[in-house]
């Protein structure tokens, strides 16, 4: 909207563009042109709609992005600032504009007729010479700006996010996931997929300790025995060095190892190379997380022996540390704030990595941003839970202070009235047996009568027994009603 505001030849006279201005065209600015004011975002002229005015820019600075196509972010060409001429390529050429024209801070301009620009042009060819300079370098920057953007959505088709592990030098990366009853591993050659492998040792501690371990070649499976969680982890680095069915040389090759840490608290919000503080830190996590982080912590140790003689960096990635951006209506229980402030008790969520990656490649085969995107993403394994993620940010998540809040799961009992703690405490169980009855007696397992074995449950009620049927189906409908929720708070 314009200002009633005098245009005088004080203010002509500061612009170059205006040194061969006829009188008559003069006079009519001083007369007839108008000064606008514009906000911080405010769009002066979008893109796809004639000028209705030519413009200087008095104050200020304004950006020309060109036009924004859904799930693409915007591209700049252009930064304007005080004295930049406004307009003439589309009134000139008589298209519309090819920018969407965006004051970055407050902004003045001076809007000239588009009547009298004309008439101007037709009297002052230092002036016709000057805009037609201007409209053959905006038009390169235009066509510069689309050329990056069909590279950049190239790159986005392929791979955006560098899912696909291919760094600008090679790396060969060992991922460790220890846990109480058993290790999950992958190793990454990024120079030959053909060389990545993944594998797991379950039912750890117990007599039919088995190993799975996948390569190109094929699958193999190694029965251990009673084996502890030191030699099931020796087992897997063993089978990276097997003669017969091995990828490495020798350990010494490894670049990397990352390790999976289900507890950061709120101190951890990145990745980060792990030394003896943040291995402190760990085990300080350990109480939030009695299944994960003891075992977590004993890996990394491990690892600085089998590896001890060499540089390779050790870096943990923190299930929690994803869901950082929480807010706090969504992070707080409604418990005495001291709780919070000197205990820590607040909601942390979990499995992260794996909502932010489920997020990223749902993005990538939307061909859409993750940045733009309102995801619900689902990690749905013997832990499980679902997060709701707006424009790229954990917003709120069904695990809370442990991983014991949220969805029923395989052992674990998912969310629980308090009351019920405090009854069994009355009866006289004690807080370890409380924990050892939420965390490896219940979910699925409670209600099947069945064993914590993720195959046997959904075997059983396919076949049709009714506990097990009675375990599906409360499992399915918590997942459900979490779904509907994060609906609605994504909006």
């Amino acid at each position: 909207m314009s200002e009633k505001m005098a245009v005088s030849e004080g203010l002509l006279a500061q612009y170059e563009i205006f040194d061969n201005l006829p009188d008559k065209i003069r006079q009519a600015i001083l007369e007839r042109a108008a000064i606008a004011p514009y906000a911080p975002g405010e769009v002066i002229v979008p893109a796809g709609q004639p000028f209705t005015f030519f413009g200087i820019l008095l104050e200020g600075e304004a950006h020309a992005y060109l036009p924004e196509r859904e799930g693409e972010e915007p591209v700049r060409v252009e930064v304007m600032q005080p004295g930049s001429t406004i307009g003439e390529m589309s009134l000139l050429t008589g298209s519309s504009s090819p920018v969407d024209l965006i004051a970055a801070v407050p902004c003045r301009m001076l809007l000239i007729p588009v009547e009298l620009f004309r008439r101007w042009v037709q009297v002052d060819p230092a002036a016709l010479q000057y805009f037609s300079q201007s409209i053959a370098r905006r038009s390169a920057l235009i066509e510069q700006g689309q050329q990056a953007l069909k590279q950049a959505q190239a790159e986005a088709d392929a791979d955006p996010y560098g899912l696909n592990l291919t760094p600008e030098e090679p790396h060969k990366i060992l991922v460790i996931n220890l846990r109480t009853g058993s290790l999950k591993y992958r190793f990454f050659d990024t120079e030959d997929e053909h060389k990545h492998v993944e594998g797991q040792v379950e039912w750890i501690g117990e007599p039919r300790a088995l190993q799975t371990h996948k390569t190109a070649a094929g699958e193999y499976r190694f029965e251990l025995g009673e084996c502890d969680h030191r030699q099931a982890l020796q087992a897997a680095l063993d089978r990276l060095v097997d003669p017969q069915i091995g990828v490495l040389n020798s350990l010494d090759e490894i670049t990397a190892v990352g390790h999976r840490v289900v507890h950061g608290g709120d101190k951890y919000a990145d990745p980060v190379i792990i030394n003896d503080q943040v291995l402190d830190d760990i085990r300080r996590f350990a109480p939030l997380a009695p299944l994960h982080n003891p075992m977590h912590a004993l890996g990394i140790e491990w690892m600085r022996e089998i590896l001890p003689d060499t540089d390779t960096p050790q870096v943990a990635v923190f299930d929690t540390a994803f869901h950082q951006t929480m807010p706090r209506y969504a992070y707080r229980y409604a418990l005495p704030e001291k709780l919070y402030t000197e205990d820590g008790i607040r909601r942390y969520g979990f499995h992260g990595p794996s909502h932010q990656y489920v997020g990223l490649m749902a993005a990538t085969y939307l061909k859409k941003r993750f940045s733009r995107l309102k995801i619900i993403t689902c990690h749905l394994g013997e832990g499980a839970s679902v997060c709701a993620i707006d424009h790229g940010r954990s917003i709120d998540t069904s695990m809370g202070l442990t991983p014991l809040e949220g969805l029923v799961m395989v052992t674990r009992s998912g969310d629980l009235d308090p009351s019920i703690v405090t009854y069994l405490m009355r009866k006289g169980m004690t807080a370890d047996e409380i924990d050892h009855l939420l965390y490896r007696e219940s979910g699925m397992k409670g209600l099947s009568g069945l064993s914590g074995d993720t195959r046997e449950i959904p075997d059983a009620a396919n076949a049709g027994d009714p506990k097990a049927m009675l375990a599906a189906e409360v499992f399915t409908y918590r997942i459900r009603k979490y779904i509907g929720a994060y609906y609605a708070a994504l909006g």
